[in-house]
């Protein structure tokens, strides 16, 4: 399996992803418990291979969300040393957002 790409712009894409990957991951997990049931050294080899994939897509998607996390957390900081760094433009921007934002509901 391919690496995730959570550098990708769109977060909604990225969650989507994230959303799929698990769905996938218990998906595979019913078709294995499903397996379990039946004998076979052919139903034993797919067995021992979706076991493999499935550790696989589960340590991907861990290792994405860590990573995402971390990210966000990255964000964050940066964010509150830019404010403390100049309050005066964060209280113009976050007023001018508000006033913009308002004047959009009121048109509607």
């Amino acid at each position: 399996m391919d690496k995730l790409d959570i550098n990708s712009s769109n977060p909604g894409a990225r969650e989507r992803l994230s959303q799929d990957m698990r769905a996938l991951v218990r998906d595979a997990e019913d078709l294995l418990h499903a397996a379990q049931k039946q004998g076979g050294e052919s139903v034993a080899a797919m067995r021992e291979r979706l076991e493999a994939s499935i550790r696989q897509a589960k340590s991907q998607i861990w290792d994405g969300e860590l990573m995402l996390l971390e990210r966000a957390r990255q964000t964050a900081k940066q964010t509150n040393e830019y404010v403390h760094g100049h309050p005066w433009l964060a209280i113009g921007a976050a007023a001018g957002a508000g006033l913009l934002l308002g004047a959009m509901l009121l048109r509607r």
